[in-house]
C-alpha cells in the first residue's frame, strides 16, 4: 500500500513539474499587454471636481463664453467624454454650458433640482489611423433634460436635442485641446430647430 502511495506521489510531482516547466517556456515568449491610452480622458483628469478649461462661441455671436462644467470618462469607454456631477446625488452640471445659455429661455434657477443637467456619454474621440495623437471628435446624439424652477409649486422639463453638424470636431493630444461644432434643437424653448455653437476644450 505504501508502495503504491509512493509510486502515485512520484508520478503526481512529476506532471506538476511538466506542467511548470511548459508554463515557463511559454511565458519566455509572451508579451506584455497594455490597456489603450485613453483619448478622452486626457479632458477628464481623475481629480475630484476636475474639470477642463472650456468655451462656446453661439452663432452669431462674436466672442467666445467660458463655462464650468465637469468631465468624465470610463473604463468601459475611454474614448467617451461626458458632463455629469458624481460628488452630489440628485445635481447635475454645466454640461456645454447649457445652464447658462437657458438660464432665462428654460427659467432656470440654482435652487434645489434645477441644474440636474447631464449627458454621461456626449463626445466620441477617433484616433486617427496614422497619428493617433490627432483625430476626429464626434457628438453623440442625444436629449438633455433641462428642469425650469418652480412655478406655483410646478417645474417644466424641456427636452434640447444635440446632435453633429456637418463639421466633424478635431483633438489634439500634444497641444491637449479639442473643438467640436453641436447642432441644438432650440424648439422648445421658442428658439431655431438647427442652432449651431462652437466648443472649444483643453487641459488647465
Amino acid at each position: 500500500m505504501y508502495k503504491k502511495l509512493f509510486v502515485f506521489s512520484a508520478a503526481l510531482v512529476a506532471i506538476i513539474s511538466l506542467l511548470i516547466t511548459t508554463s515557463c517556456s511559454k511565458d519566455l515568449g509572451a508579451k506584455p499587454t497594455y490597456r489603450p491610452a485613453s483619448l478622452a480622458g486626457t479632458w477628464a483628469k481623475e481629480e475630484p471636481y476636475y474639470y477642463p478649461s472650456a468655451e462656446y462661441l453661439d452663432s452669431g455671436a462674436t466672442s467666445w463664453r467660458s463655462f464650468i462644467g465637469f468631465a468624465f470618462t470610463s473604463d468601459g469607454e475611454p474614448d467617451v467624454l461626458g458632463f455629469y456631477n458624481p460628488y452630489v446625488v440628485g445635481k447635475g452640471t454645466n454640461c456645454l454650458g447649457m445652464n447658462t445659455i437657458y438660464a432665462t429661455t428654460a427659467n432656470l434657477s440654482s435652487d434645489s433640482g434645477t441644474y440636474n443637467v447631464q449627458a454621461p456619454k456626449c463626445f466620441k474621440f477617433v484616433a486617427d489611423a496614422a497619428n493617433p495623437k490627432v483625430g476626429k471628435v464626434l457628438v453623440m446624439p442625444q436629449i438633455i433634460k433641462l428642469t425650469s424652477k418652480k412655478v406655483m409649486g410646478i417645474r417644466t422639463i424641456y427636452n434640447i436635442s444635440i446632435a453633429p453638424t456637418t463639421t466633424e470636431g478635431t483633438f489634439n493630444l500634444d497641444t491637449k485641446t479639442f473643438e467640436v461644432d453641436v447642432m441644438f434643437d432650440d424648439r422648445p424653448v421658442g428658439g431655431p430647430q438647427n442652432k449651431i455653437r462652437k466648443y472649444r476644450f483643453s487641459t488647465l
